[in-house]
């Protein structure tokens, strides 16, 4: 969900960053605040501004309960991470992380206890952190600092409390995983490519299964293959998901209740017009399948899969936020939001089976959208 030149994209930020904060520097806003609510009803989903302004980059969603959702994403005027937690009383807004410049390449998960984890780069000091919610204060963990190596984080806790991060190294053209297990992390090169030159492992997803294997979905960039590796046994293999040569950016990754993986990517066989597509891996073998073909579809996907196999993806359409759904084995489009220019999505489903979307609108900062009744 980045850029391809994440280092050169982060020096000219900073530099444009100097000098807006100059002209506000004095206007700094308070630690933690109410947010303002614009709430539109558009076809049965209501549409929430989080926060206003240059706000809302890498935004992550976790749902606590069907009345509290938390969303994390990057400021970038003053180059900090945020978090924001819905409830009765509307959103709740914190720096989380304000040190340098900090938030960017962000993931939010939850432990089966609540507790919030947050990876994310640490522009300043070029590394990867962590940060942990323990229910009354954050606490902030340095993962790895091998240089440029914390872009493109996944992360994922699972139901012992094991925390995983996938992980992207630029400048070597790796994919990592960080394990922390009993507050020790392990921290091992899942595929280094073919050689040297190669890169391998931008745009990462993790998660594991109930048998405690890893899955990761990954592009490499330098053959444009959509590619995924599973960790079981203590061995990885990885595996091409799609070979078409013409395979964009932005992996999500999602798992049925039979840990069977499903990818959703993006496929550029023209130029900057991408389709949406889904790669699923049922019965041994791997399914590629043409999901949304509008002019420009399937940037900033995200996806979830939920107990009965059904498929949900949010992804962006450049000027409107869509939902495609794959009920017992049917394509269904929704526009979510039409009014923006939409990024960075991220997807999660409640136990109602409604979905939540938190997102950036370039114009309008960062945006959450949720469905009122039934589809």
């Amino acid at each position: 969900m980045k850029a391809d030149t994440p280092d050169f994209a982060c020096l000219v930020a900073d530099f444009i960053r100097a000098f807006e904060l100059n002209a506000i520097a004095s206007r700094r806003v308070e630690t933690m605040g109410l947010s303002t609510n614009d709430i539109n009803s558009i076809n049965k989903w209501v549409i929430e501004t989080v926060e206003k302004g240059r706000v809302g980059e890498y935004s992550s969603l976790v749902i606590e309960s069907k009345d509290k959702v938390h969303v994390t994403y990057f400021d970038y005027l003053y180059g900090d991470l945020k978090h924001a937690e819905r409830g009765p009383d509307g959103w709740i807004i914190e720096r989380v992380d304000r040190e340098g410049t900090v938030g960017q390449y962000i993931s939010m998960a939850k432990d089966e206890g609540g507790k919030l984890y947050i990876s994310y780069r640490d522009h300043s000091r070029d590394r990867l952190k962590m940060a942990v919610f323990e229910g009354s204060r954050w606490n902030f963990e340095v993962v790895d600092t091998e240089s440029l190596s914390s872009l493109d984080t996944s992360i994922f806790v699972d139901a012992l409390g094991k925390v995983y991060i996938s992980y992207y190294n630029y400048s070597k053209g790796y994919l990592k995983l960080a394990t922390r297990d009993k507050d020790k992390w392990k921290i091992e090169i899942v595929d280094k490519g073919q050689k040297q030159s190669d890169t391998v492992g931008g745009f990462s997803s993790v998660k594991v299964d109930s048998q405690g294997r890893i899955h990761i979905s990954y592009i490499d960039t330098y053959n444009f293959f959509l590619k995924y590796a599973v960790k079981e046994n203590d061995t990885w293999n990885t595996e091409v998901a799609d070979d078409c040569e013409f395979v964009g950016n932005f992996t999500s990754l999602a798992l049925d209740k039979e840990g069977n993986p499903y990818i959703s990517y993006t496929v550029d066989k023209s130029p900057n017009k991408p389709d949406l597509w889904l790669a699923k891996k049922v019965g041994g073998a791997w399914i590629n399948e043409l999901v949304d073909t509008e002019l420009i579809a399937g940037n900033y996907s995200s996806i979830v899969v939920d107990q009965h196999s059904n498929i949900y993806i949010s992804y962006s359409a450049m000027s409107k936020l869509k939902l495609a759904k794959n009920i017992q084995g049917l394509w269904s489009f929704e526009i979510v939001d039409s009014d923006g220019t939409i990024t960075y999505t991220s997807l999660s489903i409640d136990t109602d089976g409604m979905p939540h979307i938190a997102y950036y609108d370039k114009e309008r900062g960062v945006k959450y959208a949720h469905k009122t009744c039934a589809a």
